[in-house]
């Protein structure tokens, strides 16, 4: 779990219908011991740790139930909450557009013979990018146990073993 991936994932083939494998998380989860919350719609269900111990970098685990001819696939998707994964998406975005325009001005000013210092503004959204993706990673490390604690949870509920990829 702690690879260069950003988004950690797995598939499983459980025996169960989806509706019994719902039935059966729902129960988990409202265990008093249970170690994380979630929720549970049809055909989704998203483990989250809860409330008391949740920060920044905290892990969300989506699971996507779908029939199967041996029962249910489960598709699992670790990531952060939604919003985190939003300011980093942004952030990207914003670089990519920003570059886009830098090098569309400073090959225009290259092409016309003027200055084009303007494209040293690569080089810093290069650095500011490295600086995101290796803060992305940090916060996938101070969530770890986290997220660990999500993947056991739902191994109990399953009775399975399930490898992430």
């Amino acid at each position: 779990m702690t690879s260069f991936r950003i988004r950690p994932r797995f598939q499983k083939v459980v025996q169960l219908p989806p509706d019994k494998l719902e039935e059966r998380m729902q129960y988990a989860l409202q265990k008093p011991n249970c170690p994380v919350s979630g929720v549970i719609t049809s055909g989704h269900t998203y483990l989250k740790i809860p409330p008391g111990d949740r920060h920044f970098w905290s892990p969300e685990l989506h699971l996507s139930l779908e029939p199967h001819e041996e029962g249910t696939l489960v598709s699992g998707l670790y990531g952060p909450h939604p919003v985190v994964w939003f300011y980093f998406l942004m952030g990207y975005m914003a670089l990519a557009v920003s570059s886009l325009f830098v090098t569309i001005i400073g090959m225009s000013r290259l092409t016309l013979g003027l200055s084009a210092n303007i494209l040293w503004l690569l080089v810093v959204f290069g650095i500011v990018t490295l600086v995101m993706y290796l803060a992305s990673q940090t916060g996938q490390k101070l969530g770890v146990e986290q997220t660990f604690r999500i993947h056991h949870c739902f191994e109990d509920m399953l009775g399975e073993q399930v490898h992430i990829q």
